[in-house]
C-alpha cells in the first residue's frame, strides 16, 4: 500500500523526471541541491582510455578516477606495458646477438677461406 511518504516520494520523482524546477515542489529543496548541482556538471563528457568507458560529468569523472576498479585496470595496463617493453628488449638483445654471431661467423669463414686457399706465386706481391 502506498503511504503518504511513498506517494510524496513518487510525486517528487515524477516531477523531477519531468524536469520541473525543484523550487516549485512542496519539499525541502536543500535535500535535492546536490542533484541540481550535479545536473549542471553533466555537460562535459570524459573518456577513460584505460577502462574504455565514457563518463559524463566532472563529479562522476573524479569518482571514476578514484575508484578501485579504475586503479586496478591502470595498474594491470602498466604491468602489461612494462612486460611488453621487457619482452621487446629481450627480443632485440637476441637479434643483436644473432647479428653479432653471423658477423663473427662470416669473419671466421673468411679467415678459414684465406687459410685454406692455396698460395699462388706472384699473388699478393
Amino acid at each position: 500500500k502506498d503511504t503518504p511518504v511513498v506517494q510524496n516520494a513518487l510525486s517528487v520523482i515524477q516531477q523531477t523526471l519531468e524536469l520541473k524546477n525543484l523550487t516549485e515542489l512542496n519539499v525541502d529543496c536543500e535535500q535535492f541541491r546536490h542533484l541540481k548541482e550535479k545536473q549542471t556538471t553533466t555537460l562535459k563528457k570524459f573518456f577513460c582510455d584505460s577502462c574504455k568507458k565514457e563518463i559524463i560529468g566532472q563529479l562522476d569523472w573524479n569518482v571514476h578516477l578514484s575508484s578501485a576498479k579504475h586503479k586496478r585496470i591502470v595498474s594491470r595496463l602498466k604491468r602489461h606495458e612494462n612486460l611488453e617493453a621487457y619482452i621487446e628488449q629481450k627480443r632485440e638483445e637476441k637479434r643483436k646477438a644473432k647479428r653479432n654471431k653471423a658477423v663473427e661467423g662470416e669473419a671466421r669463414g673468411q679467415d678459414e677461406d684465406n687459410a685454406n686457399s692455396p698460395i699462388v706465386a706472384g699473388e699478393g706481391d
